[in-house]
């Protein structure tokens, strides 16, 4: 697995209009380049769940059954254990990325916590993490360039990441 793989998989990189990078962090991770299910995947059976409890629960044998304020009843509270399964789904799916993830991550730059440029989202290696998905395509020297700035990124902020070290290990 390389840096490039790690990064796709964390990371949504598109072109605009321009021409330039644009950035953003997934909320499920795509597996489909550590080779597991994608992303979209998961996003189109979420969005067929309530589809699927409509045609369930609203076909004529138990609309019959049921009657309209008991389908109606009932299609509430299973929407509610769709919207927990969801939440496992997504919680499942993106701890089994990072386990995947995290030996290739010791094996590339095991000098650095994967946590830290896991928690892309905020702290101080946001910025970094930005800036190299969006050379990905264009720098052919992108993992000595990420390790580099990496060094000079832990060094600034060593009180930090000594805290949650020291947090981790608590």
């Amino acid at each position: 697995m390389t840096l490039q793989t790690i990064i796709h998989a964390l990371f949504k990189i598109k072109k605009n209009s321009r021409g330039h990078h644009i950035v953003t962090r997934r909320i499920i991770i795509d597996r489909s380049f550590l080779g597991g299910i994608g992303a979209k995947s998961l996003i189109a059976f979420f969005i067929m769940l309530p589809v699927i409890e409509w045609f369930l629960i609203f076909n004529p044998w138990v609309f019959e059954l049921l009657g309209i304020a008991q389908a109606i009843i009932f299609y509430i509270v299973f929407m509610s254990f769709c919207m927990f399964a969801v939440f496992i789904m997504v919680w499942v799916n993106n701890k089994k990325a990072k386990a995947t993830i995290a030996p290739a991550w010791q094996e590339l730059l095991s000098e650095y916590s994967f946590d830290m440029v896991d928690l892309a989202a905020r702290g101080p290696y946001v910025n970094l993490t930005f800036m190299f998905a969006q050379r990905l395509d264009q720098d052919a020297l992108i993992e000595e360039a990420f390790t580099s700035a990496l060094k000079a990124l832990k060094d600034e902020n060593s009180s930090m990441v000594t805290f949650l070290e020291q947090q981790k290990g608590a």
